[in-house]
């Protein structure tokens, strides 16, 4: 151990760490036909009889992602794992007339499930399982595009940034010191909190050098 880290009091230490075997940004765009009721579609047709302007409007209720399976590759490399991703999003959609103040509300509802499926290749060691694999949506965005269709449909428009990680937890051997807390310097209480000592190392024994 050099000088340096003797007068930082370095030692080996074996620690147990979640590592990153893969991570990948995905970007999916996926359009759904949604059913329109009679009554939105009549409040809107009556608005635009009148030469109003109707616009819509989106937001996402909620958007959730699974990792439905893994699969190697046939013929291919090893270490590549197909993942089979799900996602359902539920999106509510209003049409508003923007040529009255206030804006009025035509009529506003929620599209319910709307699912897709992608796959994404990626890092999958061998004995690795859908456990080591998640998915995360970090941002959506979606819009209707255009009016009700003359039989009562619409096209809307989703999309997602998801990221993809493969991880498990690995052992590792370091050089490090024990780190101490700060000390309880925002007063928010009466009681004073001494931390313990840590527990005295056996390293001739555990980890090795």
């Amino acid at each position: 151990m050099s000088e340096i880290n003797q007068q930082q009091e370095l030692q080996h230490e074996c620690i147990i760490a979640q590592k990153l075997f893969d991570w990948v940004l995905v970007t999916t765009e996926r359009d759904f036909i949604v059913n329109v009721d009679a009554a939105c579609v009549s409040a809107i047709n009556a608005a635009l009889a009148l030469g109003q302007t109707v616009v819509s409007q989106t937001s996402f209720i909620s958007a959730s992602c699974e990792v439905v399976s893994v699969n190697r590759l046939n013929n291919g490399d090893p270490r590549i794992g197909r993942v089979t991703l799900s996602k359902t999003a539920n999106i509510l959609v209003q049409f508003i007339n923007t040529s009255v103040t206030p804006n009025e509300i035509l009529c506003s509802f929620e599209t319910g499930p709307l699912q897709t499926t992608e796959r994404v290749c990626v890092c999958f060691p061998e004995g690795f399982s859908t456990d080591n694999v998640t998915c995360n949506i970090f941002q959506t965005s979606s819009e209707v595009l255009g009016l009700p269709n003359a039989d009562g449909t619409i096209t809307v428009q989703t999309d997602y940034c998801q990221e993809i990680t493969v991880e498990d937890f690995v052992k590792l051997e370091v050089q490090a010191r024990y780190c101490q807390p700060r000390p309880n310097d925002i007063e928010c209480g009466s009681i004073e909190c001494v931390f313990p000592n840590q527990p005295l190392q056996c390293p001739d024994i555990f980890p090795r050098a």
